[in-house]
């Protein structure tokens, strides 16, 4: 299996205009079933079956002239809870889980269009190698299925420094596994719809590759979500498309 984080350095390194989306906790199985996007895709290894591990893994050096736009509070520019520091890694973290954070339908979460527009941002600020991190498919599931699962409310508070963060009532095993994929699947098309193809329409002079930090685990195994430290196929395997 191909490591996707030595595809990600050559593509930084070799390209002066460059995008590099990341949809949070997308499975190479439901993205090669649901994408329509042309280019050339390959599943890829990724280096951890969480965001933090992830990071960790693999943006381990300073990445000069390479912007952060972010939905996931996790990419924060101070240490998150397992102590990566995205400051120490990229000279601007676009926080967009923070001014970008609303509710859809009822639910609390960072639109797809929001991440678009702290792309704009960083645009306009002159940057050519930029990483776009959407929040979906990671619930919560605002697509054709509303579920108001994983709401990353908790990770929000905490990386805003607020003590005692509310936590979510409702977990991905109150929901039956049936409803938990399709609501998964309906993710995915929605950032691909209102976040990936009008950015991919707005910045066509870009290089740009889609994939994803980790996958998701929908009942296999009898787990649900992305624990740290978990090498399987769902987890790991993840998207690598190369857009036309």
């Amino acid at each position: 299996m191909i490591d996707q984080g030595e595809l990600l350095y050559n593509a930084l390194s070799k390209n002066k205009i460059i995008m590099i989306v990341i949809l949070d906790a997308c499975r190479f199985d439901f993205f090669e079933e649901v994408n329509d996007i042309k280019g050339n895709l390959r599943c890829v290894q990724s280096r951890g079956s969480s965001t933090p591990e992830w990071l960790k893994n693999t943006w381990i050096d300073f990445y000069d002239k390479v912007a952060y736009v972010t939905a996931n509070p996790y990419v924060n520019d101070k240490p998150n809870d397992r102590g990566w520091n995205g400051a120490e890694h990229f000279p601007h973290i676009e926080k967009v889980w923070d001014w970008g954070w609303t509710e859809v339908k009822g639910v609390p979460t960072v639109p797809a269009e929001n991440v678009n527009k702290g792309v704009k941002k960083v645009v306009e600020m002159g940057y050519k190698k930029i990483i776009a991190h959407y929040m979906q498919p990671h619930p919560p599931y605002i697509g054709k299925i509303t579920l108001p699962i994983e709401t990353f409310v908790h990770a929000r508070f905490k990386a805003k420094g607020v003590k005692n963060a509310p936590v979510d009532k409702l977990r991905y095993w109150n929901v039956d596994i049936e409803t938990l994929r399709l609501a998964y699947k309906y993710n995915l098309e929605y950032v691909l719809e209102k976040g990936v193809k009008p950015l991919l329409s707005e910045f066509s002079d870009f290089k740009i590759i889609v994939t994803a930090d980790h996958g998701e685990l929908l009942g296999e195994y009898s787990n649900f979500g992305h624990p740290d430290g978990v090498i399987v196929p769902e987890l790991r395997h993840v998207p690598f498309l190369e857009v036309e």
